[in-house]
């Protein structure tokens, strides 16, 4: 009881130690304020079929990765599922191959096909 009686004494002083005009403005009131509507989110970008270090691009650092995959020398990739380009239903050398000949030129970006 005594903390309690302690805080009430603080609570009256801070009171009176602030100005009616300034206590005025530190008092809330309600209003009829409207929230806003909740916005809507938007979905993260798809990335792109071939980019399996997710650095944005589709290049012979990909088909290398793919590759080394493969061959047991990395154990994953951070975006396994865009290096089945040719959306077989397993990453080989051949999504190598493709991602390869997209980096050259020789196939548009629309000819990888990952799953969905």
């Amino acid at each position: 009881m005594a903390n309690d009686a302690r805080v009430e004494k603080l609570v009256i002083w801070a009171t009176n130690a602030i100005s009616p005009a300034k206590r005025k403005r530190l008092t809330t009131t309600p209003t009829n304020t409207v929230p806003p509507p909740p916005t809507a989110t938007t979905a993260p970008p798809a990335k792109a079929c071939g980019d399996v270090n997710d650095d944005g691009n589709v290049n012979s650092i990909d088909a290398q990765l793919v590759l080394q995959l493969k061959a047991g020398l990395i154990s994953s990739l951070v975006n396994e599922p865009s290096g089945d380009v040719n959306n077989s239903g397993d990453i080989t050398s051949v999504d190598a191959a493709l991602i390869l000949q997209k980096d050259a030129g020789l196939i548009p970006q629309s000819s990888l096909v990952c799953p969905a």
